[in-house]
């Protein structure tokens, strides 16, 4: 995951990735992505804005972000 973060965010920029088969809620964002790998789909949202929340568990499998973000356990701010 460390990859496509690096891949779609470039320096620090503003991403977030989820497990599709993961529970969540999402806010705003400029561009949506699919990647594959070990049998799991994951959606990558580039530039997102607003609030989003990680309903399932908080497992680095299911999900990661990075950016200028604020987190409070299973919702993020960007």
């Amino acid at each position: 995951m460390t990859g496509w973060l690096n891949k779609y965010g470039g320096d620090q920029g503003r991403v977030i990735i989820f497990q599709d088969d993961a529970p969540y809620t999402k806010g705003e964002y400029n561009s949506h992505f699919r990647e594959y790998t070990d049998g799991h789909y994951y959606d990558i949202y580039v530039g997102p804005r607003g609030h989003w929340k990680n309903q399932g568990d908080d497992g680095w499998a299911n999900w990661g972000f990075q950016g200028n973000s604020a987190r409070d356990k299973k919702d993020v701010w960007f």
